[in-house]
């Protein structure tokens, strides 16, 4: 946006016209929590998952075979990790049968995947 704005291609409406449309979708990003399907790529192999998006801070997934594994960024990819250990998956179990029920406040035990992998 503001290369184009600076580019003479926008005019200062519509540069903050399409800048407050970027601020409200990542908004909505960040507060959007829930239960969808899509292809995820585990091991070199696709597969339709559910998964569970909590926002923009981490995302579980579950596959036809009863596999959990979360999401991580590995430089500019994101990489699909299966959980290691039943705990965590027990975990994740339980934030998808709640999600399932409609269940989305409340605490939440989840094993962390942000930094150094979901490993409990």
């Amino acid at each position: 946006i503001d290369e184009q704005y600076k580019a003479g291609l926008l005019t200062p409406d519509r540069a903050l016209a399409r800048l407050w449309a970027f601020m409200e979708d990542e908004f909505r990003l960040t507060s959007e929590s829930g239960v969808f399907r899509q292809t995820v790529s585990v091991e070199g192999q696709e597969q339709l998952a559910d998964v569970v998006r909590l926002g923009m801070v981490s995302m579980y997934f579950k596959t036809g075979d009863g596999t959990y594994g979360y999401v991580t960024r590995q430089g500019d990819d994101w990489k699909y990790q299966r959980l290691e250990g039943a705990k965590a998956a027990e975990q994740v179990e339980g934030l998808f049968e709640s999600f399932k029920k409609q269940i989305r406040v409340g605490y939440f035990e989840v094993p962390l995947a942000l930094s150094q992998g979901a490993k409990q």
